[in-house]
């Protein structure tokens, strides 16, 4: 009930996601997400202005689309050979350039969609903490809806800014490169070697990925 709201009202706001229940994968993240304390029915995250994209929201975000349809070459991390490491490794950290995109533009879709049902706009919610008397309901509602609208642009912000950095994140197969002392193979010219490299060997090397 806003008419109790703290004063000041914190500049924060609740979002809430979910793992779709036709995810051919929903019983596995179900179960990443339950080891954690988390829901894959409905979760509920707290953003501020002061930290617009907690780690965990971005974690659930990359589980959600964590395999098909989304990424499904990277639905290996699915497997019970990560589980231990899955939440707390892995998915604290950008998983493939397609997953971070996915999962992003999740939670752009949804921060938006939580401003469009915020009524009016920045200048009304400021006229009437101006105008309309501080113990009136008037008053209380538009001080919650500022100090969600400020949390929820913050997001949105933030999202936006990160959709536009995709390019110069480290995702999982370069950490794991890097882990391994090998350098990623980046052009033609160096698969093309690799190829050669193969025919010459009688028998192929493989990484445990």
């Amino acid at each position: 009930d806003s008419a109790f709201a703290a004063e000041p009202v914190p500049p924060e706001a609740s979002l809430r996601f979910g793992v779709a229940d036709d995810d051919p994968n929903y019983d596995e993240k179900a179960g990443v997400l339950e080891r954690v304390g988390l829901s894959a029915v409905e979760q509920g995250f707290v953003v501020s202005e002061a930290d617009p994209l907690p780690p965990d929201l971005l974690a659930y975000l990359r589980l959600v689309h964590l395999g098909p349809p989304s990424t499904p070459s990277d639905a290996f991390l699915l497997e019970a050979l990560f589980a231990d490491d899955l939440w707390r490794e892995h998915l604290q950290q950008p998983v493939s350039r397609q997953n971070e995109a996915a999962a992003l533009q999740l939670g752009h879709d949804a921060v938006t969609s939580a401003l469009g049902k915020l009524r009016g706009d920045v200048q009304l919610d400021l006229a009437s903490l101006a105008e309309a008397p501080r113990e009136s309901v008037g008053y209380r509602c538009a001080a919650v809806r500022y100090a969600e609208r400020r949390a929820v642009s913050a997001a949105a912000n933030e999202l936006r800014a990160a959709l536009g950095s995709l390019d110069g994140l480290e995702y999982y197969q370069e950490r794991r490169l890097k882990l391994l002392n090998l350098t990623p193979v980046e052009t033609e010219e160096e698969l093309e070697a690799l190829r050669s490299a193969g025919r010459r060997t009688s028998d192929s090397s493989s990484y445990d990925w």
